[in-house]
């Protein structure tokens, strides 16, 4: 109907008797205009004049078209369906009352009439019309796609409307729409998705909201759906939706997100340019791998290093709580800073002609004291590890300020040592003093310093990669494995513990080795069978021939000889339990040691378990007893190692330090 009114509303009488017309005109132009048509087809074209009436008193029985076929045509045409009709007529059967409702009229008054009736039949239809439209007007003027399902009483879901944004929006049609089940409108895999959800308001009875991507006639568009079920006494029976499109605000949402996204690698970039160092490069006898991968973050890890001369270096390793641009300020500033007072320091000992370089103790002394206090000030602290390596005097010393501790993996046992200092962090208390520790380092002993970036990385379940297994993995590298591949080893590891290819916190990590000099290599294969004892007589003879011959004596050879043959039998009786399998031995010799590697398929042996034997036995019958072949390593080696390098695979590591004679077996 059109918005244009008269100050009344008009009500439309249609009757051929000029009696009736005369008789409701004057009961009703009181309160409404009136107007008048004598047959069906001036019905017709007044109902779609303007102003449009609204409200139709319709008589049934007309000369050529009836109420019922009047009724038909005004329903049939846009413009007029949604005009509310009241038949006026004689006849009072009810199924002509059920023609009429049928062909959408709202009411019936009798012949003859009362007036004040008709009034008020007319005056509550106007009402609930004037409501009608209210509705109609909310309904399809909202900004929102609303659509209305019927629960069936055989528990289906059937739509019975949808508003004009809904079809614009959608592409689909109320015609397409009206009685359909979701799955007759949108197939059978997403229609049964979107009544899982109608299920789920009806049986909660209350209001569902959720974001939903729907792939429809208008194309792709991410909606946020709000279902509020209508509740009669005991049940749902209606089902009224609102759907939102977000598409737009969605699309925006993830270029913001990408904008942020490519600000944070060129933050990341930017940090790694600043507080990155590349490893040195020209030093004699060391290998040096650095690994470091920020975080999603701006953090404050950072390392340098300081070369002096071709036989010692510096390291420096940070970490400055917190996240973002302070902690990343606060971390360039730390670094230079460092760089400032050992530059200082070098210039005043050149022009004294002092050869050595300061001491770390010195050069973490001087910048906590111009650094500590303004730390304190801004509630933060930078855990710190500093190193010196000393190639020359194979010297390892350290000034750790409650940083992750150091491991040592020692050539001749392949075991790590944690190394730990005792100070706290920079900025956590004034005026520290620190100490210095310190500790020998031999040829191919491998050190690694890391951030808690390694250690702290969780699992999506929460459990953190740990300093146990850190130390299980640098422990299972193979003697000869290459620098360059430790930190991209570990990196991987960690990355498979966290499930993500990226962390938490910045992942940092330096590997050192010192260069073991091997002067000669060999492995073999056999099988694990005792029958292969001679073979592995002369595999040992061969690696003992390797051996400086001022350094090794004849006894200590035949010892060695005893040793690994022991190793041999205890893996074969006692870890195959039966089964055939084979064993891999890898020899190394350096100036310093010699060593045997056993890899095999089974459980690895305790060798702080080991049976007392008796003194003075003769040992050329200890091998009659596991724990007197254990007690034989035990004895000759300087390390002995058992140690499982993954779940049905274990290795026993014997090693010999050439500098010092056997403490003979008691």
């Amino acid at each position: 109907m059109s918005a244009t009114r008269t100050a009344k509303q008009t009500i439309l009488v249609v009757d051929d008797m000029r009696t009736n017309l005369t008789a409701l005109a004057h009961a009703l132009q009181a309160e409404w205009a009136v107007k008048i048509a004598t047959d069906g087809a001036n019905a017709l074209r007044i109902a779609a004049s303007e102003p449009q009436p609204d409200l139709i008193l319709l008589d049934v029985k007309m000369p050529g078209m009836d109420g019922y076929e009047v009724c038909r045509r005004l329903k049939q045409e846009r413009r007029t369906r949604d005009i509310p009709i009241i038949f006026i007529t004689a006849l009072n059967e009810e199924k002509d009352e059920a023609q009429g409702l049928a062909l959408g009229a709202i009411d019936y008054i009798s012949k003859p009439f009362s007036p004040p009736l008709v009034r008020a039949r007319i005056r509550n239809h106007l009402k609930i019309q004037s409501l009608t439209s209210e509705y109609e007007r909310v309904f399809h003027g909202t900004q929102d796609a609303m659509f209305l399902v019927e629960l069936t009483g055989t528990g289906e879901f059937r739509y019975l409307r949808n508003n004009q944004p809904h079809q614009e929006k959608t592409g689909i049609a109320l015609e397409q729409l009206q009685g359909a089940t979701p799955e007759d409108l949108l197939g059978k895999k997403l229609g049964g998705e979107i009544r899982r959800r109608y299920a789920q308001c009806a049986e909660e009875g209350k209001t569902l909201s959720y974001e939903e991507t729907l792939n429809l006639p208008a194309g792709e568009r991410v909606w946020l759906t709000r279902l509020t079920p209508v509740v009669e006494p005991g049940k749902t029976t209606y089902i009224v939706g609102a759907s939102t499109d977000i598409t737009d605000r969605k699309l925006a949402e993830k270029e913001v997100a990408a904008a942020s996204r490519k600000e944070r690698e060129l933050q990341a970039r930017i940090q790694q340019m600043l507080l990155g160092t590349r490893p040195p490069q020209g030093l004699s006898g060391v290998e040096i791998e650095t690994i470091s991968r920020p975080s999603r973050h701006l953090d404050g890890d950072f390392i340098d290093f300081h070369t002096f001369g071709r036989h010692c270096f510096d390291m420096i390793l940070g970490d400055v709580m917190g996240k973002g641009i302070q902690a990343a300020l606060i971390g360039a500033g730390a670094k230079n800073l460092f760089l400032e007072k050992l530059a200082a320091l070098l210039y005043r000992r050149a022009q004294k002609k002092e050869a050595q370089p300061p001491t770390p103790v010195q050069l973490v002394s001087l910048v906590d004291a111009e650094l500590g206090q303004r730390l304190i000030a801004l509630e933060k602290f930078i855990t710190l590890c500093y190193i010196r390596v000393d190639l020359a005097s194979r010297t390892l010393c350290f000034v750790d300020c409650g940083h992750t501790e150091i491991l040592l993996r020692r050539a001749s046992s392949g075991r790590c040592e944690s190394l730990k200092g005792s100070n706290m962090p920079l900025g956590f208390v004034p005026e520290q003093q620190f100490r210095l520790h310190s500790t020998r380092l031999q040829p191919g002993d491998l050190i690694v310093c890391y951030s808690d970036g390694v250690s702290e990385a969780a699992s999506p379940e929460g459990e953190m990669f740990g300093r146990h297994r850190l130390r299980s993995l640098i422990e299972r590298l193979h003697d000869d494995a290459e620098v360059e591949s430790i930190p991209r080893q570990l990196l991987e590891a960690v990355s498979g513990h966290t499930r993500q290819n990226s962390f938490a916190d910045d992942f940092t990590c330096t590997v050192i080795r010192i260069d073991p000099e091997i002067i000669y290599r060999t492995s073999s294969t056999m099988a694990g069978q005792l029958e292969q004892l001679p073979k592995l007589r002369r595999f040992c003879r061969r690696l003992i021939a390797a051996c400086p011959l001022r350094q090794c004596r004849e006894e200590d050879r035949s010892l060695f000889t005893v040793a690994v043959q022991e190793a041999f039998v205890n893996i074969v009786e006692h870890a195959f339990q039966g089964r055939s399998n084979s064993i891999r031995l890898e020899g190394l010799v350096t100036k310093d040691w010699v060593r045997v590697r056993l890899e095999y398929h089974g459980k690895a042996f305790d060798f702080d378990t080991v049976p007392s034997v008796d003194r003075g036995a003769d040992p050329k019958t200890m091998t009659a007893s596991r724990g007197r072949g254990m007690h034989i390593m035990r004895s000759v080696m300087d390390g002995c190692v058992s140690k499982q390098t993954d779940i049905d695979q274990a290795c026993v590591t014997l090693t010999k330090n050439l500098n010092q004679t056997s403490s003979g077996i008691e």
